[in-house]
C-alpha cells in the first residue's frame, strides 16, 4: 500500500547514505570525543549548501539544530548537531539559534521505532523556548540541522511547528539519510 504524506519542509541536503564510513562517523560524533569530526562534517555540509543556494538563489535567514532532550545532552556532554549547525551558520553568515527550540518530554529514540511509530513519537514533542522572539522569523526561511534522517518524522514535526508560528519556509540539512 502506498501512502502519500505531506512534508512541511521544502528540501533537504544530505551528505550520504547512513552506511559504512558515514554510519561510523555519525555514531562517533555522538560522544564528546567526536567534536572535531562533527566540525568536519559541518564543513562538508556547509560547502554543499553554499554551492547549492548560490545556484538556486535560495535565502536562509537562520540555522536551527534539532534539539536534544537535556538528559540526553547531559549524558553526551553536549550535542554534535549543535556543532554541525554552528559550522553551517558561520559559512552562511547567519545566526545559529541552538537554544531556540526545546524538547518537551523524554521520548523513545527514533532509531528504535518503525516509520508510523516515529510520527507518533514526535507528535507535539517540540516547542519554541521563547515564543516572544518568534516575530523575528515571521516570513523568514530557516534551516533545520540534524545528524541522521530516516523517515523524516522529526524534521517534519519541527517544520510543522515553525510554519504554524509564522516561518515562511523550512529547509533541512543532515549528515546521513537512513532507510525508512
Amino acid at each position: 500500500m502506498c501512502v502519500m504524506r505531506k512534508y512541511h519542509f521544502e528540501r533537504t541536503w544530505v551528505l550520504g547514505e547512513y552506511a559504512n564510513h558515514l554510519k561510523r562517523a555519525v555514531l562517533a560524533i555522538k560522544s564528546s570525543s567526536g567534536r572535531p569530526l562533527a566540525n568536519a562534517l559541518g564543513a562538508l555540509l556547509s560547502e554543499m549548501i553554499c554551492a547549492d543556494i548560490e545556484r538556486c538563489d535560495t535565502q536562509i535567514d537562520a540555522v536551527l539544530p534539532v534539539p536534544t532532550h537535556w538528559k540526553r545532552r547531559l549524558a553526551r556532554r553536549g550535542s554534535s548537531v549543535d556543532i554541525i549547525a554552528k559550522r553551517i551558520a558561520s559559512a552562511l553568515s547567519v545566526r545559529c539559534l541552538d537554544r531556540f527550540l526545546k524538547v518537551t518530554r523524554v521520548a523513545c529514540k527514533q532509531g528504535t521505532l518503525d516509520a508510523a511509530s516515529r510520527r507518533i513519537n514526535v507528535k507535539d514533542l517540540f516547542a519554541i523556548r521563547h515564543r516572544r522572539t518568534m516575530h523575528h522569523f515571521h516570513g523568514k526561511n530557516v534551516l533545520l540541522v540534524d545528524d541522521i534522517m530516516t523517515s523524516g518524522a522529526t524534521v517534519n514535526e519541527l517544520a510543522r511547528l515553525l510554519i504554524r508560528n509564522g516561518v515562511r519556509q523550512v529547509l533541512c540539512a543532515t549528515v546521513a539519510r537512513g532507510a525508512a
